[in-house]
């Protein structure tokens, strides 16, 4: 983030002004996890608009909501199947680019799984183990037949998911650890890919797919699933970042109260 009060003095001052007469400018970078999708250059006629650390916040709140929705716009241009399928996902995951807490992604990622004609599981990492927050089958059996916890760290799936999804069908599935490959079995699953949902470095949730048909589940099948994937770890980092935000608001708000409250001490005469 880069911010001048005059613009005139600034030596990486953008040469063409957007505002006529600008004053002030202040230039934010748009970053989806680490990666660089473009920038948010503003502008304004008066001088130092942009000192107000508050105001600075919220465009940086604005600046996340722009560059999550410029990444998935670019996914969903270069994905690689259909029309139809593209717009039933851009539809259904739109909630969850929208969310505001984690809550809102669990309810967005239950609505998208409802219209998958696969069984679909979303695991989260939880101590030693993956808790099941949602949970979906084609059949018809509700989040109640699904075990709550499944007891694999999230470190012994790293290796499968090292370079992307892992996907496997039949006696490939038994490679996996035996608490995961008791959770397909219990629902007959032949063919499956599994996804991580990961925010920097780390693993965070895994999202899984399968199907009881004996025909392995194919990339094209899968890549929407992926793009959804990509969809949650950018959106709760989005989610996290904001929060981060408003907390360093907060902090600095009641600093500014408290310099002003400091101004007014007088000492006893």
């Amino acid at each position: 983030l880069r911010a001048a009060s005059q613009t005139s003095e600034d030596v990486l001052q953008i040469e063409k002004a957007l505002v006529e007469g600008a004053q002030s400018q202040i230039v934010i970078p748009l970053m989806v996890r680490e990666v660089l999708v473009g920038v948010l250059d503003v502008q304004s006629a008066k001088a130092d608009t942009f000192e107000d650390w508050s105001v600075a916040a919220i465009l940086q709140i604005l600046a996340n909501q722009i560059a999550v929705s410029v990444q998935n716009a670019r996914r969903f241009r270069t994905a690689q199947f259909g029309v139809e399928d593209v717009s039933e996902l851009y539809r259904s995951s739109y909630p969850i680019t929208q969310a505001q807490s984690e809550e809102e992604v669990i309810t967005a990622i239950r609505q998208v799984f409802a219209r998958s004609p696969y069984l679909s599981f979303y695991l989260v990492a939880e101590g030693n183990g993956l808790r099941l927050q949602v949970g979906f089958d084609p059949l018809g059996q509700e989040e109640g037949a699904f075990p709550e916890r499944v007891a694999v760290p999230i470190r012994d799936l790293e290796d499968y998911l090292t370079s992307g999804p892992f996907m496997a069908d039949g006696p490939r599935l038994q490679a996996l650890p035996y608490e995961l490959v008791r959770l397909l079995r219990r629902f007959d699953i032949f063919s499956a890919a599994m996804l991580p949902v990961r925010w920097q470095d780390e693993i965070m949730a895994v999202m899984i797919v399968g199907t009881r048909e004996t025909r392995p589940l194919s990339e094209s099948s899968v890549q929407p699933y992926l793009i959804l994937s990509n969809l949650v770890a950018d959106t709760l980092t989005r989610i996290g970042e904001e929060r981060r935000t408003r907390r360093r608001m907060i902090e600095m708000g009641i600093l500014a109260r408290a310099g002003q409250e400091c101004l007014t001490i007088r000492e006893p005469e």
